[in-house]
């Protein structure tokens, strides 16, 4: 039997020709982070999965993050139960709603602006936060007492607009990051992502 909170299957048929189709359908990309027995007969894996669904022009990138939990039949030794739980959303019950809604969601009508932006994995992605690894990245920063966000982020801008030691400009990146020291605005760091492939010194 496996489940999710959008589909069900009760038979190894059902079950393959629902990965086939989402390979066909969703390209996905699986991501292992644990695995561990939970039960004498079980076992719990969590996961991530990215998903790009190809019969869209814009391709929508899915992601869900969440927990397998599998059963082994004692007899057999092999597995004969898979539910799989979502971390963003509350009802994991199938045939859930609010599932199908977290689709339909992430099946945005749109395409977002193409900026470079640092690689990272989500780890766990629930309904209003994200967990994210990031692999290494380089920023220019401009820090200041009571520094406003437009002061602080013209003065960083400036510096990937041309204003560098080899007077390049370099394409805009993504995100732009706001740090404060204290609840006020003093000691205010504004951080822009640098290209990986760029070094343009002070």
């Amino acid at each position: 039997m496996f489940r999710d909170p959008i589909t069900k299957h009760d038979t190894i048929a059902g079950y393959l020709f629902n990965i086939a189709l989402l390979k066909k359908l969703f390209r996905p990309d699986f991501l292992l982070h644990w695995a561990k027995q939970t039960g004498p007969y079980e076992i719990t894996t969590r996961w991530t999965m990215v998903m790009t669904f190809v019969l869209l022009p814009w391709k929508p990138e899915l992601v869900f993050t969440g927990t397998s939990v599998m059963g082994i039949n004692p007899e057999t030794g092999k597995f004969n139960s898979h539910v799989d739980y979502w971390d963003s959303i509350k009802n994991n019950d199938y045939f859930s709603m609010e599932g199908l809604q977290e689709v339909f969601r992430q099946l945005r009508m749109y395409k977002t602006p193409d900026l470079e932006t640092p690689k990272y994995q989500i780890l766990k992605k629930a309904a209003d936060y994200e967990v994210r690894e990031y692999a290494q990245f380089v920023v220019v920063e401009t820090q200041g007492d009571k520094l406003s966000g437009s002061v602080g982020f013209n003065t960083v801008a400036g510096y990937i607009f041309g204003k560098n030691s080899k007077a390049e400009k370099i394409p805009m990146t993504t995100p732009v990051f706001t740090e404060t020291n204290d609840a006020g605005e003093s000691n205010v760091a504004i951080q822009i992502v640098l290209p990986q492939d760029k070094d343009l010194g002070r």
